[in-house]
C-alpha cells in the first residue's frame, strides 16, 4: 500500500515517471474536455446554486484516483463559466 501511494508523487529519480504522466494525462484529459466546449455551458450552471459544501472538503482519510477525478469533473461542472460569452469578464477581454 505504502508503494502505491508514493507512486503518485512525482519520484526525484523518475522511478515513476509513466504512472505519473498517466494521471496527468487523465486530468489534463478532463479539463480540455470541460474547457473546450465551455462556450456552450452557462455562466452559472443551475447545479452550482444548490451544491453540497461538504462535496469539495478535505476527506478526513485518503480516496482513490478514481474518486478524485470524481470530484474534479463535479467541480468543473458546478464552477462559474467564465468562457460564456455572456460573462461580463468575457467583453472586457475583448475591448482590451
Amino acid at each position: 500500500m505504502k508503494a502505491r501511494i508514493l507512486d503518485n508523487f512525482i519520484n526525484p529519480h523518475g522511478e515513476n515517471r509513466q504512472t505519473i504522466e498517466e494521471l496527468l494525462y487523465k486530468i489534463i484529459t478532463q479539463l480540455l474536455d470541460f474547457t473546450s466546449t465551455a462556450a456552450e455551458k452557462p455562466c452559472l450552471p443551475e447545479e452550482a446554486i444548490n451544491i453540497d459544501p461538504d462535496l469539495f472538503g478535505i476527506p478526513e482519510t485518503g480516496i482513490n484516483l478514481e474518486q478524485i477525478n470524481d470530484t474534479l469533473q463535479s467541480l468543473y461542472s458546478t464552477s462559474m463559466n467564465p468562457a460564456n460569452l455572456n460573462t461580463s469578464g468575457i467583453w472586457i477581454a475583448f475591448l482590451l
